[in-house]
């Protein structure tokens, strides 16, 4: 199957470093080869077969650390990797090979020097009998900035006007694999000119964690198999958290239905206002949780936050399936409540802060995953125990929402702190400590790690010196402002969508097309599965590749579509008339059209855009405003929206139109791109005062430093 090369992303945005990406591709053999080199200088060259690559061989090359004091050190072991690295292709007979640009990235050199440097040195080897013997060389470039350097006519004449005869065999190739030291075989190119990305690509498509397909223009593929990471395994622990928060809140649709139920308020004339305030009890609990969790996750931690809000969920739930009258069950639902809103806000922004900028879309949005498998567990429990006589008809669902709370308590436990918290509490080695054990064992994975632990310090130190933890930072300037309003953006506009309208209230939906009782529930069990297997689609294919802002405003747009459909059906053909069995069908399509399109967008991407833009100083607090946002709208619907359907029914659907279209303009013209972004980078996206490239800067000058200080530590 093929994907457009648009939505396939750059190698780089899926590895901090080409020797983790080649060492990922080519398989562990390679790592164990490379332990028998017996290192490699700076500016020198080693070779190792390519394994699982499409290359036979692999060049390692050690480049230098840009330093202005010693600019004409750096410039010959630049020039060395070139040269030394030419020289073992042709000593082991090799005919094509491609460079990346070597050191321009976390080393820091500038690319217009390191530009010049390379073509200066792979000219002058041309020009000598060795180079004859190759047949092609190619420049790698990862970005469109690099392109446009190397298209600057100084570099232009350099590379052609002036090159000789042998520079023929020269090519240059934008965002091309760096996989290849020794390049598998590609189109052959009659002319030597800037080719596209589009025209020459070999890049990366990652469709699940345990493997990944390369592809060129002339259908060359190589299949890598690799295995989860660790911090893969804490966020599929870490996500089953909301499998316990969203059976309890998915349970009671079913519930309210039940004649069980409506005996245990018996208040038959009410009934719509009472059943409405079991819901909007509940999240209006989830609302006070979210609000006081920003300030439990600062003191004590996310993990301890979790455990807490798992007791509170013990709690109401025990209420729940023991009360006695009607204003107890109230008071365990606004418990239980309370212990979802705690976790609603403190799950996405844990799974946030572990994990890897290239896997960050797919992990926090775990979270909607397993929203997704609890409404399916709660669905099919409703449709189960309906068949039960009396008053167990109702406390067996809600007494089962015990277990996956006590399961959640217990294995919190086993999970790793926040390295970030732990940076924020001055415990730096336990935080160093952590990250290492979210990254692979490999000596790569560890580099990567280590880069990643200096990059979060320097931010968090950077932070506090400019930023506080109160209330009033959230919109102290004005990147702060613009965090904090698409944050809270994107979870009201999600509660736009009408998806827990659907949740709560579908069987009464159901009944407004004509459907009985006992089909709405057999419908709503089956709706239920629909949104997890779109969700686990787009989280593993879509969602790290295409970015967040694009599947928001399919996902508006769509909304505005299947609420205008399902307008026209319920007003032309009411439920109190004779039944038209293809209007029937075409009501229960749009709104399983609307889960589709909420799992395609909403239902993921809210999560992780509101716990991913801002800085850590705030994220606990700026997360739980959002957070807050998304449950007070859900109060507002989950109060009114029974009344509205039985008594205004279709009517009611034009709101949703009304505003899913609204959001469609705002998210296209105001809301940013954060895709690939590491949180420490969101300050460039969103302009702060903390500078991200300073902080990258700082890092890679203490590179050197600091891999000394770790080994230090270690021996």
């Amino acid at each position: 199957m093929s994907v457009p090369l648009s939505k396939i992303p750059t190698l780089r945005e899926l590895y901090k470093s080409v020797d983790g990406a080649i060492h990922a591709a080519a398989g562990p053999s390679l790592l164990e080869e490379c332990r028998t080199l017996n290192g490699c200088e700076t500016g020198d060259a080693k070779i190792t077969r390519g394994y699982n690559l499409p290359a036979h061989h692999i060049i390692h090359t050690v480049g230098p650390i840009y330093s202005t004091s010693q600019a004409d050190v750096k410039a010959q072991q630049l020039a060395s990797c070139y040269r030394t690295s030419l020289q073992l292709a042709v000593n082991n007979s090799l005919k094509h090979i491609a460079f990346p640009s070597i050191s321009t990235g976390i080393y820091g050199y500038p690319v217009p020097d390191a530009t010049h440097i390379a073509l200066d040195t792979v000219r002058r080897f041309l020009d000598t009998p060795d180079g004859d013997k190759l047949e092609r060389t190619i420049f790698v470039v990862w970005s469109d900035a690099d392109k446009r350097i190397q298209e600057q006519p100084q570099a232009r004449k350099e590379r052609i006007l002036d090159a000789p005869t042998p520079m023929n065999r020269v090519k240059h190739y934008c965002k091309f694999c760096p996989m290849t030291a020794a390049a598998p075989n590609v189109s052959s190119v009659e002319r030597m000119e800037f080719q596209s990305m589009k025209a020459y690509i070999l890049s990366f498509r990652r469709a699940t964690a345990h493997g990944a397909v390369y592809r060129t223009d002339d259908d060359h593929k190589c299949v890598m198999e690799c295995s989860p990471s660790p911090s893969i395994r804490v966020f599929q622990h870490a996500s089953r958290q909301r499998l316990r928060n969203y059976a309890g809140a998915g349970i009671i649709s079913s519930v309210i239905t039940f004649s069980g139920f409506k005996a245990f308020v018996n208040n038959p004339g009410n009934y719509d206002s009472l059943s409405g305030a079991v819901v909007s009890t509940f999240t209006g609990g989830c609302f006070f949780g979210a609000a006081g969790a920003g300030w439990v996750n600062d003191k004590f931690g996310r993990r301890i936050t979790v455990q807490l809000g798992a007791l509170v969920a013990l709690w109401g739930c025990a209420m729940q399936a023991g009360a006695n009258n009607f204003a107890c069950m109230l008071i365990g639902r606004i418990v239980a409540g309370f212990a979802i809103g705690i976790l609603s806000m403190t799950v996405p922004l844990y799974n946030t802060e572990i994990a890897p900028a290239k896997h960050r879309g797919f992990m926090v949005g775990l979270t909607q995953q397993m929203i997704g498998i609890g409404f399916i567990v709660a669905n099919w429990v409703g449709y189960g125990c309906q068949y039960l006589d009396g008053y167990t008809q109702w406390r067996l669902p809600l007494g089962l929402q015990l277990a996956p709370a006590f399961l959640l308590l217990i294995g919190a436990q086993f999970m790793p702190r926040s390295p970030r918290w732990l940076l924020e509490q001055g415990r730096d080695e336990e935080a160093h400590t952590v990250v290492r054990k979210l990254h692979g064992d490999s000596p790569e994975d560890q580099e990567s790690a280590d880069r990643e632990f200096v990059e979060m310090r320097e931010t968090i130190k950077a932070e506090k010196l400019v930023r506080s933890r109160s209330l009033s930072d959230l919109w102290a300037t004005r990147g702060m402002l613009r965090r904090t309003l698409v944050a809270v953006g994107v979870q009201v506009f999600g509660q736009f969508s009408g998806i827990n309208v659907i949740n709560y209230f579908g069987p009464s939906m159901y009944k407004a097309l004509g459907l009985s009782a006992g089909q709405s529930l057999l419908v709503q069990g089956i709706y239920g599965a629909v949104g997890p297997i779109t969700n686990f689609f787009f989280i593993t294919l879509i969602l790290d590749t295409v970015g967040r802002k694009k599947p928001l405003m399919f996902g508006a747009g769509s909304f505005v579509v299947t609420y205008s459909v399902l307008t026209a059906i319920v007003a032309c053909f009411p439920p109190d008339q004779s039944t038209n069995l293809a209007a029937q069908r075409a009501g229960i399509a749009m709104i399983f059209m609307t889960s589709i399109f909420f799992s395609l967008s909403f239902g993921p991407v809210s999560w992780v855009l509101a716990s991913e833009v801002f800085p850590t100083r705030t994220r606990s607090i700026g997360t739980s405003v959002a957070t807050c946002a998304n449950w007070a709208f859900n109060v507002l619907f989950s109060q009114v929206s029974n009344l509205a359907i039985n008594n205004i029914s279709w009517k009611y659907y034009l709101v949703f139109i009304c505003l899913n279209a609204v959001d469609f303009v705002i998210i296209a013209a105001f809301f940013p791109e954060t895709k690939g972004k590491s949180l420490e980078q969101m300050a460039e996206v969103f302009g702060d005062e903390v500078d991200a490239q300073d902080v990258l800067d700082k890092a890679a000058a203490h590179e050197k430093m600091e891999h000394h200080e770790l080994d230090v530590e270690k021996s």
